[in-house]
């Protein structure tokens, strides 16, 4: 159960960090940050590269959620239902890495 350098583990492990730092910059910053924009992308490129490493309607669930926050008719309380549900897809993608990274 060592860490393996290989490409496959740098890149969960670059992963893990990234949703971390988008979940924090989410809650600071609001939905108008672009960040999570760059994020998915990258998830999705991970998703598609190391295949089956994710199941993808999961990860396009996250996605969809990122994308809903975009838009700038929601109320407060709406917005902050929808950061919340994005927090916990993005706990399950954070807990998902970390199980990679252990298989």
């Amino acid at each position: 159960m060592s860490f393996q350098p290989t490409a496959f583990h740098i890149t969960t492990l670059l992963l893990l960090i990234f949703t971390a730092f988008v979940a924090v910059l989410r809650w600071r910053l609001g939905p108008e940050t672009n960040w999570p924009l760059v994020y998915y992308a990258a998830l999705m490129v991970f998703a598609l590269y190391f295949e089956g490493s994710f199941p993808s309607r999961y990860v396009f669930g996250t996605i969809v959620l990122g994308l809903i926050l975009r838009f700038e008719f929601m109320n407060t309380l709406f917005t902050r239902l929808f950061m919340l549900a994005e927090t916990a897809s993005l706990a399950w993608v954070a807990r998902h890495c970390l199980d990679l990274l252990r298989a």
